[in-house]
């Protein structure tokens, strides 16, 4: 009796089980530390004691999600409340093929990135399937590998025997039959079992899963690897498509044709005014009867007379979502591939923006989205790009004015921004994010009881949303850093239309920008459009700065003719002054001169040489793009 008494019931076995499993993930990370410690040094002293608490906490996030995500199916199938789950026969198997084998396998690949993320930089992804694929030479170097770090093979080997060790072990302490634990009570422990794989493996109750973009709530840049792990990534990124190294051209060539530095002008004084961008939700071209003359009626008068002050031009947005068009704005970084770059495998990838650029020349940077925090990774960008502060809706702090759906309206929290914007020190930058102008298209109080016959629908969200940005304006003249400062509106994307022109394929990403600076002096620009990636070098031009840099856009002020890139559905596009071409990845499936054809009705594709400079030039675009967040680099060191 007491020997049957000793024995542990499935689910003590099944815990001790997982524990072994966080175990070797945190020797693994210990390893990792241990081996590649010169790459986590940062030479800062600001990182504190709660620093590296946040940090250990990212760390169990990111264990605990990979590990219950992996070992999901033998959770399940080892609590089943069944007889048959105790048969010797059944538990060898279920812990051979969902136990051992995906467990070895996740830490075979941990493994590997102790020496592997020293030349990529970055956590291994599922697309390093495809890269082996694709490199003959891969046979040849595993060899090698094995011999120049064969101690890293030796730790594994150990460690595996160990794991394997313990667990045979724990599998012989388990009671044979359910001999203590009644069958009724197994159910709800199923189900307590399931729910807390399902929280670990989504990484916490937050509003989306744990995504590796995440890691920049937990670390530095410089200890980003620190907190994921190799696991994870992997799981993250199957499925999705992963961009492929691309050799249409030379590299000299490709650099050319579509140069990726922005090249500081040697001369030119540097100036730091204030910046303030401010980015319109689904603000198309269309609405505003400056860029669109064949409107009756304006429906963005206040942009439309804010241009009118500076300068105003049409914009081309590189994407479709607002996910997309906020890198591409802020880190001239565009979205050229399936799913958003913040969900994608190059996500943790060190980047260029706009400001982590102007705070190594003692601006203060912050970031205004009234909508729910954590809404599509906005406060993972702002932390990737380098802002000092994010302000969503917990830091607004009045419930009275949430539309019920995204966050708070508009003309609430416009003229909040400006007011809040005082108090940041100078010089500064200042990004807001409106919200009203998406559906469900939610109307204030205020607003209805000027315009009470107004209707929940786009145009009638636009013109909302446009009143709103009135009152910014009416709230950030009374401010003391209004003059010294330069206004930037534009577009996360375009919103869908009813106009035909502005369903075309190329009409769709037409949104405003505009440039106002009240007493600061900008030079006029020649350029007839541009495209959000050209925002920063833009930016960069009129101040003045002092640093070369890397940028996927082209200032406005450059001399190179405008042109504007999109990618949806496998579809690259390439927007010149008169011509459309559209292409996969190898073949051109559309050529139009939308001048003459505005409706993209005439494709003469059979027209185009394979040697066309407008054609070359979107081949260079997609090998610059490809092989620049593969071998992440998107920095000028």
């Amino acid at each position: 009796m007491s020997k049957a008494k000793s024995k542990r019931l499935k689910w003590e076995t099944l815990l001790l089980r997982l524990l072994s499993v966080l175990v070797v993930y945190i020797l693994c990370k210990v390893l990792f530390t241990l081996f590649n410690i010169h790459s986590f040094k940062s030479g800062s002293e600001s990182e504190g004691f709660s620093y590296w608490i946040n940090l250990i906490w990212g760390v169990l996030r990111y264990d605990l999600a990979a590990i219950s995500f992996i070992n999901m199916l033998y959770i399940f199938l080892t609590m089943l409340p069944c007889e048959f789950t105790y048969h010797p026969l059944y538990r060898k198997t279920t812990a051979i093929l969902t136990f051992y084998t995906p467990n070895i396998l996740a830490f075979a690949f941990d493994f590997i990135d102790i020496i592997y993320s020293r030349f990529t930089q970055r956590r291994m992804t599922f697309d390093v399937f495809k890269f082996a694929g694709n490199e003959e030479s891969m046979g040849a170097l595993i060899p090698i590998f094995l011999r120049d770090y064969w101690y890293v093979f030796i730790l594994f080997l150990l460690i595996i025997g160990l794991f394997i060790f313990v667990n045979v072990r724990l599998g012989r302490s388990q009671a044979e039959s359910n001999t203590r634990f009644s069958y009724w009570l197994a159910i709800p422990v199923l189900i307590v079992f399931m729910g807390l794989s399902v929280l670990g493996a989504r990484g916490g109750f937050q509003m989306r899963p744990l995504a590796e973009a995440n890691v920049s709530a937990h670390a530095k840049p410089q200890h980003y690897m620190l907190v994921s792990n190799t696991p994870f990534t992997m799981i993250k990124s199957v499925g999705k498509s992963g961009l492929e190294i691309k050799h249409f051209l030379s590299e000299e060539e490709a650099e050319r044709l579509f140069p990726t530095r922005w090249t500081a002008k040697p001369g030119k004084r540097f100036s730091s005014p204030n910046i303030v961008i401010l980015i319109m939700e689904s603000f198309s071209a269309e609405f505003s009867k400056e860029l669109n003359p064949n409107r009756e009626r304006s429906l963005t008068p206040n942009l439309d007379s804010i241009g009118r002050l500076g300068m105003m031009l049409p914009f081309y947005a590189n994407g479709t979502r607002s996910m997309e068009g906020l890198p591409a704005l802020l880190a001239s970084l565009p979205t050229w591939m399936d799913g958003e770059y913040l969900t994608s495998q190059y996500s943790n990838n060190q980047i260029t923006a706009l400001p982590a650029l102007l705070k190594r020349y003692g601006y203060t940077t912050a970031f205004y989205h009234g909508g729910k925090n954590g809404t599509m990774h906005f406060n993972t960008f702002t932390q990737l790009a380098g802002f000092d502060y994010y302000f969503g809706k917990n830091e607004y702090g009045n419930d009275a004015h949430f539309d019920g759906s995204w966050g708070i309206y508009d003309d609430y929290y416009l003229p909040y921004c400006a007011r809040e914007i005082s108090m940041l020190d100078t010089p500064f930058l200042a990004s807001a994010f409106t919200l009203s102008s998406h559906h469900p298209f939610h109307l204030s109080k205020e607003y209805l009881k000027i315009r009470p016959d107004a209707e929940k629908s786009m145009p009638a969200s636009i013109e909302f949303a446009d009143w709103a940005l009135g009152k910014f304006f009416a709230e950030a003249v009374k401010q003391p850093w209004f003059e010294n400062t330069i206004f930037i509106i534009t577009a996360d994307h375009a919103a869908l239309s009813q106009d035909p022109y502005y369903k075309t394929r190329h009409a769709r990403y037409a949104i405003p920008f505009v440039i106002y600076a009240p007493n600061f002096p900008i030079d006029s620009i020649s350029k007839s459009f541009g495209q959000q990636i050209d925002l920063l070098p833009t930016v960069l031009d009129i101040l003045g700065y002092p640093d070369d840099c890397f940028t996927f856009g082209n200032s406005l002020y450059d001399n190179r003719p405008p042109y504007a890139i999109n990618f949806q559905n496998g579809i690259y596009q390439i927007i010149t002054k008169k011509h459309v071409i559209l292409s996969d990845s190898e073949e051109v499936t559309g050529y139009y001169d939308f001048l003459e054809d505005p409706f993209l009705e005439n494709n003469r594709k059979k027209n185009l040489g394979a040697n066309d400079p407008e054609l070359l030039l979107l081949r260079s675009a997609i090998q610059q793009y490809n092989n620049n967040l593969i071998q992440n680099k998107l920095t000028i060191d």
